[in-house]
């Protein structure tokens, strides 16, 4: 992987949960200090008619240097990238050399 081709900086956000004054769990979205580089492609893109509505989903693959936190992300993440928030499906290290993450992300709106 060239140097080069990670254009792109993403920050990542996980789940959190915290302990309200009244005792209920607020999960919210904490965004994670440190931010990585990559690079973006656009996968696919699919519509289809839901309860009379055309929905749209977007699938994204971002491209990181390895790094085992990003390799154990949880899906339902989100990370935000070149102007989007793209939620995480799943990532992994594809030929694993661990060189490199792949994470395969959609679209969220």
């Amino acid at each position: 992987m060239r140097a080069g081709s990670l254009r792109h900086t993403a920050t990542i956000y996980e789940r959190s949960s915290t302990r309200s004054p009244y005792g209920a769990l607020d999960h919210t979205m904490s965004a994670n200090p440190v931010t990585h580089k990559c690079s973006i492609k656009q996968r696919t893109f699919r519509e289809r008619a839901e309860n009379g509505q055309m929905m749209s989903r977007v699938e994204f693959e971002l491209h990181f240097r390895y790094s085992e936190a990003l390799e154990l992300i949880n899906p339902g993440a989100q990370i935000d990238v070149a102007g989007r928030r793209l939620e995480v499906l799943s990532s992994s290290d594809m030929d694993g050399k661990r060189k490199r993450v792949v994470i395969f992300t959609e679209d969220v709106r």
